[in-house]
């Protein structure tokens, strides 16, 4: 077996899994941006029942 050809499967295997490891953390970022939106807008809604009806 060619060493070369190895080392380059190898590096573009490499690649590839890198590739998919940033894009599942951007998948990963963009879910806890909206998640942590969900979150604030509950938050900033029970603060405004409270201060509105006094609860």
């Amino acid at each position: 077996m060619d060493d070369t050809m190895t080392k380059t499967t190898h590096r573009n295997a490499m690649d590839d899994r890198t590739e998919a490891w940033m894009l599942q953390r951007q998948r990963n970022a963009r879910m806890g941006w909206i998640l942590g939106s969900i979150a604030v807008a509950f938050f900033v809604g029970f603060v405004a029942k409270m201060a509105l009806l006094g609860g």
